[in-house]
């Protein structure tokens, strides 16, 4: 309903009220709401960024430039730790806080593009009727040999395809008695969902500091070489 640009500026609002409340938190519980606010904020934006790519970005290029979200997602960890490593210097009481305050960055600048620079999506004007706007957008997007008005009614049809598709679709036809693909891409999805909690890589990014200490790596300069 809101839109994909719309989607990012929530995402980077609720991001930022985030960062603020665990900036500003004097006790536990308001650090803890900081924190629930600051995962609401990037569950958004992970849901909303591969959607907009795979909308508005070229056929030929879309699966290569989907990727960049994942990557975007390793890089914020190693800058995460990169800040952190930072502000170690100060005394701790501010080091936290300045941490915590230098991920206002990225939001920002997601709103300045969501304001100034990001396109809406054009199969998302479509649904909402608006042809004209997305014709305009696929005028912009396409390559000169491609007419716009040929995309658009493609994107239509699929449109429409999706929609009778699924009017036919049930949950128990999904979770009682589904086909072999199906089954298929449930044992993908889910397996690799399992899989990637179970390899344990998130308690070892919260708690690699303190994992570091028991196995003898104390000093903050070794702490860094070996991250």
């Amino acid at each position: 309903r809101l839109g994909r640009r719309r989607a990012f500026a929530v995402a980077a609002i609720t991001f930022e009220a985030g960062i603020f409340s665990m900036v500003s938190s004097s006790n536990f519980t308001m650090l803890l709401f900081g924190s629930l606010l600051l995962g609401l904020g990037i569950g958004f934006g992970l849901a909303a960024d591969p959607i907009y790519i795979s909308e508005i970005a070229p056929a030929r290029c879309r699966g290569r430039l989907v990727t960049w979200s994942e990557t975007g997602i390793n890089l914020g960890i190693v800058t995460g730790f990169a800040a952190g490593y930072l502000f170690s210097r100060f005394p701790p009481a501010v080091a936290w806080r300045g941490m915590f305050l230098s991920g206002n960055v990225m939001p920002l600048m997601m709103l300045v593009l969501v304001k100034w620079v990001m396109l809406e999506s054009p199969r998302w004007l479509i649904m909402k009727d608006r042809l004209k706007e997305a014709e305009g957008i696929l005028q912009l997007l396409s390559p000169a040999d491609v007419d716009p008005s040929s995309t658009l009614a493609e994107i239509q049809g699929d449109i429409q395809q999706t929609l009778e598709e699924s009017g036919r679709f049930r949950w128990r036809d999904l979770i009682c008695c589904p086909s072999k693909g199906v089954r298929a891409i449930l044992l993908a999805g889910i397996g690799t969902a399992c899989c990637q909690q179970l390899c344990g890589i998130d308690a070892i990014q919260f708690f690699m500091l303190f994992l570091m200490r028991e196995a003898g790596i104390k000093t903050k300069s070794a702490q860094f070489q070996f991250m």
